[in-house]
Order: structure tokens, then C-alpha cells, then sequence
């Protein structure tokens, strides 16, 4: 009898595991949404932690894969890359060079359109992008770069006469 029991045990737990992935398995992509930040806290990401690629399915040439945490670390380095070439200190934390928070949504496949907005605040500018998560190398570098330089016109005053094209 206590055998019994216990095999039933066993099987009770088994199934309620079994029904827990699979139920993870169904969840829509933003419920599965991790943070990352980049080490100088100006770049904030929000997006799925893998990317969901189907299996039999592969990806379409020329697209890099981002995450929250690989994409906080190509942003800070493309940061600083563009904070050297225009001579300026790349180790400065964005609250005290005057630069604005941008929040960047990782959006699950290709097909998502890129958009930039900036938003302004009594005493500051954030920006939001959304991407989708596979997405060529240069079209990423390209839109954190008009972030940057869109955020770099704000802090000169100049930011309403800028028009950066997508």
C-alpha cells in the first residue's frame, strides 16, 4: 500500500512538472521579457532572453540574433566608439555628461518595424527604439548611432531643428 502511494506520488508531481513547462512553452513573448543594462546605465533593453527560432525553419542570411544582454553590450560599445571618434570622454555616466536614457523593446522575429522616438521631460530627453530581434549588424549600429546623435543635438539645444532619417 505505501508503495502505492508512493508511485502515485511520484506520478502526480511528474505530471504537474510536465504541465508547468508546457504551459512555459505557450507564453506569449512579453511574458517571457528580460531587462539588461549597459554598464554606463544609458541604455536600458527589455526583450525575449532567446530568440524563438522554429525548428526546420533556418534564419535568413545576414541577420544577427539579439538578446537583452548581448544587445546592452554592443550598444555600450558602440557608445563608446562614437563618444572617441567626436573626442568625447566615453567613460562618462550619462547623468553627468547630459546624456538621455534610451530604452530599447527587442521585438521577436524580422518582420518588426524600427522605430525611434524621443520624448521630453522638464529637464532631459529619453528615447525608446523598438527593434526586432534579428536584425542585419549595420541596420542595429545604424539606429543606436542616430539615437546617440539625436541625443547629442538635444544636449547642444539644437535637438527641435534635427531630423534624423530612419
Amino acid at each position: 500500500m505505501f508503495r502505492n502511494c508512493l508511485l502515485w506520488q511520484l506520478l502526480l508531481m511528474l505530471g504537474l512538472q510536465l504541465e508547468a513547462k508546457a504551459a512555459d512553452a505557450f507564453q506569449p513573448w512579453y511574458a517571457q521579457t528580460h531587462t539588461a543594462q549597459s554598464r554606463s546605465k544609458q541604455f536600458t533593453i527589455f526583450g525575449p532572453l532567446q530568440p524563438r527560432v522554429l525548428e526546420g525553419i533556418r534564419p535568413r542570411a545576414g541577420l544577427i540574433y539579439l538578446e537583452p544582454g548581448s544587445a546592452a553590450v554592443s550598444c555600450e560599445r558602440i557608445r563608446n566608439a562614437f563618444r572617441s571618434e567626436l573626442a568625447l570622454n566615453p567613460d562618462a555616466k550619462p547623468s553627468l555628461s547630459g546624456e538621455g536614457k534610451i530604452s530599447i523593446r527587442l521585438r521577436p522575429g524580422a518582420e518588426h518595424p524600427i522605430r525611434l522616438d524621443a520624448i521630453q521631460s522638464s529637464d532631459a530627453y529619453t528615447y525608446t527604439i523598438d527593434l526586432p530581434n534579428q536584425i542585419e549588424s549595420s541596420r542595429f549600429i545604424e539606429v543606436i548611432i542616430k539615437a546617440l546623435l539625436l541625443d547629442l543635438m538635444h544636449q547642444a539645444g539644437k535637438g527641435t531643428e534635427l531630423d534624423v532619417p530612419m
